[in-house]
């Protein structure tokens, strides 16, 4: 499910931007990829419920305790954006210095 988001995503994007192709800002207008914003849905509800199931408490979830399902798989999707443009942001740096 992830290698969609990564192949898709324009995550040379500001974040703004990226959050907003996803429908991800409130009170915007309803103009988001679908087919994007379902893959990502999907992606962060398997970890949520993976998580649950198994009591793995990793640390991408660790003060998401608390929270309603629907308010934490939310949380869950902008972290997840978050952390494929940091890693895309990081290979660019290592190919920019040489890396293969």
């Amino acid at each position: 499910m992830g290698a969609i988001l990564v192949a898709r995503l324009p995550l040379n994007w500001k974040l703004s931007r990226l959050y907003g192709l996803l429908g991800l800002t409130p009170h915007k207008n309803k103009n988001h990829h679908r087919g994007l914003r379902a893959h990502l849905l999907r992606l962060a509800m398997n970890v949520y419920l993976n998580n649950k199931r198994l009591g793995i408490n990793a640390e991408l979830l660790r003060d998401l305790e608390g929270l309603s399902p629907k308010k934490a798989v939310y949380k869950l999707q902008l972290r997840i954006v978050r952390i494929l443009k940091k890693a895309w942001q990081q290979q660019k740096q290592h190919l920019l210095a040489g890396g293969q």
